[in-house]
């Protein structure tokens, strides 16, 4: 005997099977495996920069970073570290304008995260934030007033 879906069952089954396609796919795990840093001679407004790259572990910390802008950032980190002792990892440079950064494998550390993120903590106003989850290959330009990301998925 074949059972068959009248129409409002159908659809709540479709309905359900969406619902886990999405919740699903915002909880994918990250990619990312190699970061390579570009530094313009007048980067930040020709001053030092600090930049994390940020692998978050725990989705509701990646909530939270995602709303955040890089100065809060860098001025709470260390909190962070106390709340989340397990819940992200991050990968920190201090450079200078024209700077030369060798590339940054960090393939092993990101297979688990639900995120990777940029965090530069620039002197102009902005968030200076950026999500690289789904790129294996990232390129950070540091410019005057932000930065641009660039890669492979």
């Amino acid at each position: 005997m074949t059972k068959r879906l009248t129409v409002p069952a159908a659809v709540m089954a479709l309905a359900m099977l969406g619902m886990t396609a999405c919740s699903s796919d915002s909880l994918q795990h990250a990619e990312t495996a190699r970061v390579t840093l570009q530094i313009a001679p007048d980067a930040n407004q020709d001053s030092a920069i600090e930049l994390d790259i940020v692998a978050v572990y725990d989705s509701d910390l990646l909530k939270t970073l995602l709303a955040m802008p890089a100065r809060d950032w860098f001025s709470r980190r260390r909190q962070f570290e106390l709340d989340y002792p397990k819940g992200w990892k991050a990968w920190n440079w201090q450079v200078v304008p024209g700077q030369i950064v060798p590339t940054q494998d960090i393939q092993a550390d990101t297979g688990s995260a639900y995120g990777v993120l940029v965090f530069a903590n620039y002197r102009t106003p902005g968030d200076h934030r950026a999500r690289v989850t789904k790129l294996s290959s990232v390129v950070v330009q540091l410019q005057r007033d932000g930065f641009v990301v660039t890669g492979k998925e």
